[in-house]
């Protein structure tokens, strides 16, 4: 159960409390590392902490198995004394995940998650804790749901589901057949079915504009498993949600807790190219103005998380600073 008398110790933060970055651990300093969804429980009788002792920070709920969260204070304190932090969050909770946003504002290089059933963080909220450069994973988990075969082949088919309420990530749920003893689907549907996610991940792939996938998987797409294209779909279908600032690969993945690579969706945080120095040399004040403002109307609307109008706008200053114009206007006055 949630424990409701977390224990008092440095290495604990309670973000139901006004927390700042004034109560983080000395020890966090410059660049850090994020584990979701671990921090209180155990692994066979190994506190989270060490388990995952690769990491800086760790964001959970608070819940308590006969001491477990007490243990994984205790192992920081004697192996990583001020150099870890658990953070107690409601992701649920507006305010407590706002402030958990504020005191971590660009300070992850790297973000994670363990297993299913974790908190995952929103494309926008993930490019706001990112440092540039900084990558994050577990971006989605697999659906736990079961579905018809003839209900996947109508979504793959028509572009949409059968239903109205529904979530891309349910394209990873567990397919039945109604027609075999088992629901188990045979050989042949299964073959279809790979060869209909196929057909689907190369279509999404030649519009996608902020999301990639890599030279290794592209290449063997038609002999991966069912289960690995249906992660691939869900991947690239998150293209509109990443930001102007951020690259999407989808890519054979080894995390740092895991032996084995697998395929999974990692998300950078990228510098953008404003150009700024060439604006600068610009001797044309209506050309120069004119470039300023779209700079500063493209950081604004990333800065409120805004997707679409920054890369439509990125692309009106490329074909500005870039035009004949622009360029005769940014040689050096003889």
């Amino acid at each position: 159960m949630r424990s409701l008398n977390l224990p008092n110790d440095k290495h604990l933060l309670d973000f139901s409390t006004p927390i700042t970055r004034h109560h983080l651990p000395a020890g966090l300093q410059g660049q850090l590392s994020l584990m979701v969804g671990a921090g209180d429980l155990e692994h066979g009788g190994i506190p989270n902490v060490e388990k995952f002792h690769q990491f800086d920070v760790f964001f959970c709920n608070g819940w308590d198995i006969e001491g477990s969260l007490q243990r994984n204070v205790d192992y920081i304190n004697e192996f990583f004394p001020g150099k870890k932090v658990i953070c107690v969050v409601d992701y649920n909770n507006k305010d407590e995940l706002a402030r958990f946003m504020n005191v971590f504002s660009e300070r992850f290089i790297l973000i994670d998650g363990h297993g299913g059933h974790t908190p995952h963080f929103t494309v926008s909220e993930l490019r706001k804790l990112m440092v540039v450069g900084g990558e994050a994973m577990n971006i989605f988990e697999q659906s736990d749901n079961m579905m018809p075969l003839e209900d996947i082949i109508f979504w793959l088919e028509n572009g949409y589901p059968r239903t109205i309420v529904h979530s891309n990530t349910l394209l990873t749920a567990r397919i039945y057949s109604s027609n075999t003893p088992n629901r188990s689907l045979t050989t042949e549907q299964s073959d279809d079915l790979r060869h209909r996610f196929t057909k689907n991940i190369l279509e999404w792939n030649k519009t996608n504009k902020r999301t990639v996938i890599s030279a290794e998987l592209l290449d063997n797409l038609p002999s991966l498993s069912l289960e690995n294209l249906q992660h691939i779909l869900v991947s690239v279908m998150y293209d509109i949600y990443i930001h102007l600032d951020m690259l999407a690969v989808v890519r054979m993945n080894k995390r740092l807790w895991r032996e084995n690579a697998s395929v999974d969706l990692v998300l950078k945080k990228v510098p953008v190219n404003y150009m700024e120095e060439k604006v600068a040399m610009c001797q044309d004040a209506v050309l120069k103005d004119r470039a300023v403002r779209i700079i500063a109307k493209i950081k604004e609307e990333l800065e409120s998380g805004m997707t679409f109008p920054p890369a439509a706008k990125y692309n009106t200053l490329l074909k500005h600073v870039t035009s004949d114009k622009f360029e005769a206007a940014c040689q050096a006055v003889e």
